[in-house]
């Protein structure tokens, strides 16, 4: 969901695919450091930590996605195509 907002908002694919990037390098970053990365490729349950890491780092990557958007003013908008006659088939 993070991911279609940023798309939405800031007019292209780059900063859902950043976004992705990003919670991977995080998750297993995690992993590695208050774990083993085999617990993480192979989990077998979870519990409400997983939960709160998972919303804080999308809930922050997203405001501050939005906020650099809004400072550099960001125009997602673009002129509407123009869509040409069809073409006779003879």
């Amino acid at each position: 969901m993070v991911a279609g907002i940023v798309a939405i908002v800031t007019g292209g694919l780059e900063a859902g695919i950043a976004y992705h990037i990003v919670n991977n390098y995080l998750a297993f970053s995690i992993a590695l450091f208050f774990g083993d990365l085999g617990e993480a490729l192979q989990p077998a349950g979870g519990n409400g930590w997983d939960v709160a890491v998972t919303l804080s780092k999308s809930a922050i990557f997203l405001a501050l996605t939005l906020g650099f958007a809004r400072m550099m003013g960001m125009d997602r908008r673009t002129e509407p195509g123009v869509l040409e006659a069809p073409r006779a088939r003879v």
